[in-house]
């Protein structure tokens, strides 16, 4: 009692937050007596956040949702009438007992009374025919439950049954279940999900089968099967098909279904299964989830229970803000020990178009949106990962999601550009070797436009193989890595000094020919479209020689086209200090190809 009136309390003032932050003009009806209404103005906190996006919250499960998808004929409105004035009547003449025996059906209707929780399940018998070893009678079950329809009336469940026996000495034959009579819609989560409860009477031919069901004996309700299916709306949850794209039939929920057995309707833990969705984005983003991330379920567990959470239970950071400190049991919704998310499919392995996935754990679903935090490491290796033909590895990888906002995504690794070497098979583990021929980069994922935002650094001089030299990168240089036609679209926007040593001798090719260690260079940019290869500015400073002579350059000149690059200077060769001189124009000159699907230069 204590604990519903705390929660009574708090319910008042979240209440009152939620109506003023969505006009939506409706009150949730979640959770029973004294559990929380999750107020989307509590998520302003985060809505100057970077990463957060409004989703339209229109309510998809509304009253032509219903009537299409949760039909009633005249059998089944004649079987709930009957029922409701036999509840009636016995609610009048209060005509109830204990515990039923065949002395007590001389005046109809009679019944039980009993409350579980804060439910009251009545049982009435209004028909009965004597036969001469036991009394055959017609039975209804009628509970109000703490969910409210649309227009926040209590929603009824009628349960009956013909036929069912009674002994003369006392007691009921075998197992008496009264089906529920007709599918019934139980709004949750303030609109932002449904339950819909099986009914196990079949409208076409009158029969009757177990799906929702109340097992009766004399002293009235034993328990409660179910059968019913929870549905999230599409503004919030997209279903997938088994190729990762959005099913585009707007009628088609993300919808789970459980079969369970319960004592109190206020305590439905049960096991579930989900579908693959993905995030919603709102229309002006664009098609994709948020981040492209799709999920696929494993061991869900639908928490309908005021009085205990899964015992694995563990609530992400950053959302104790939505439980009421000390009473975490309150809360509801699906909880997700394990699942796979599977990344976009630009993150793929070379020559291959599965999709990378990667297993996570401890994912929230309920009425404000999925919530979470992921990482995995070892995504992808380095000689695995390709971005339009360019090395690239995922190192590490997470995503943090609140209230179905992406508030924190990115991943990180190391990129190959196409001027250096390839990292081998028997490379990828070397350290020395990743630090020489390598960039590290850190992204942050922008869910919104769909775009990586990168930093990329060095710590050693990397080789430049298309001029013969060792490059060193200056700070202010960046990786771009765009997504177009669902793939990773790099470039590299480089500035730094080239440091070029090398010879026309086939015999000796470490001969120090050229040894020019003062060539910087502005706005070199590498990209997978044409143009490949270009530089706005070339320069030099420092000590520049030529076959062991000192020289002095002009003119550098930079040219590439599709297949080749070439650095040309003039030199002025001094052979002597006070004699011969000399003049020669050296061009070094980068052929472009590709091997084994990847761009070198």
């Amino acid at each position: 009692m204590c604990k519903r009136v705390l929660l009574t309390c708090f319910l008042v003032l979240q209440l009152f937050q939620y109506t003023s932050a969505n006009n939506l003009g409706e009150i949730d009806s979640i959770q029973p007596n004294g559990t929380r209404t999750r107020a989307f103005d509590e998520l302003l906190v985060y809505s100057q956040s970077y990463f957060s996006s409004h989703t339209d919250k229109t309510n998809e499960f509304d009253k032509d949702f219903i009537d299409k998808n949760f039909l009633k004929n005249s059998i089944t409105d004649q079987q709930v009438s009957t029922a409701r004035s036999v509840i009636e009547e016995l609610e009048r003449n209060q005509n109830y007992v204990g515990l039923i025996s065949s002395n007590d059906l001389v005046t109809l209707p009679i019944g039980v009374k009993k409350k579980i929780g804060n439910i009251i399940y009545t049982l009435a018998i209004s028909k009965a025919k004597i036969l001469p070893t036991y009394t055959e009678v017609t039975a209804f079950v009628h509970i109000i439950l703490p969910q409210s329809d649309l227009d926040d009336v209590p929603i009824e469940l009628f349960f009956g049954a013909d036929n069912i026996k009674i002994s003369h000495q006392g007691g009921i034959y075998g197992d008496a279940d009264l089906v529920l009579l007709g599918d019934i819609a139980i709004p949750i989560n303030g609109g932002n999900g449904l339950v819909g409860l099986k009914g196990g009477f079949d409208m076409q031919t009158g029969n009757t089968q177990d799906l929702t069901y109340v097992s009766i004996d004399c002293e009235g309700f034993k328990e409660m099967g179910i059968s019913a299916d929870v549905l999230f709306p599409r503004n919030m949850l997209e279903p997938v098909d088994s190729d990762y794209e959005v099913i585009p039939d707007e009628n088609v929920k993300v919808k789970g279904h459980f079969q369970t057995v319960v004592g109190d309707w206020n305590d439905i833990l049960v096991e579930i299964e989900l579908p693959p969705f993905q995030l919603a984005k709102s229309e002006e983003s664009g098609k994709g989830g948020k981040a492209g991330l799709i999920f696929e379920i494993n061991n869900a567990v639908f928490d309908f229970s005021d009085v205990r959470n899964s015992s694995n239970v563990q609530f992400p950071e950053g959302y104790q803000q939505y439980l009421i400190p000390g009473h975490e049991q309150l809360w509801r919704g699906v909880y997700v020990r394990n699942l796979q998310i599977v990344l976009p499919e630009q993150f793929k392995k070379r020559n291959s178009d599965e999709r990378i996935t990667f297993q996570a754990a401890n994912l929230l679903i309920d009425g404000v949106g999925v919530s979470g935090n992921f990482s995995a490491d070892n995504i992808l290796s380095i000689d695995e990962g390709e971005a339009s033909k360019w090395q690239f590895s995922v190192d590490h990888i997470q995503a943090d999601l609140l209230t179905n906002n992406i508030v924190g995504a990115g991943f990180e690794g190391k990129i190959v550009l196409p001027v250096t070497k390839e990292v081998t098979p028997e490379e990828k583990n070397d350290i020395a070797t990743l630090g020489q021929k390598t960039l590290s980069y850190e992204a942050i994922i922008d869910p919104i436009n769909n775009e990586y935002l990168l930093t990329a650094t060095t710590n050693n001089a990397i080789p430049f193989d298309v001029f013969k030299a060792k490059a060193n990168i200056a700070p202010n240089s960046y990786v771009e890595l765009r997504v177009s036609e669902k793939k990773f679209r790099p470039k590299a926007v480089l500035h730094g000094n080239l440091a070029i040593k090398g010879s026309n001798s086939t015999s000796d090719p470490d001969k120090g020919t050229v040894d020019f260690k003062g060539i910087t260079f502005q706005n070199l940019q590498l990209q997978t479209t044409s143009p490949y290869f270009q530089v706005d500015y070339m320069g030099y400073n420092g000590e520049v020689k030529f076959a062991n002579f000192p020289v002095t350059i002009s003119n550098i000149e930079f040219n590439s086209t599709q297949t080749a690059a070439a650095l040309s200077f003039n030199l002025d060769v001094n052979m002597m200090e006070k004699g011969f001189a000399g003049n020669t124009t050296l061009s070094i000159v980068g052929g472009f190809n590709e091997n084994e699907g990847l761009h070198r230069w």
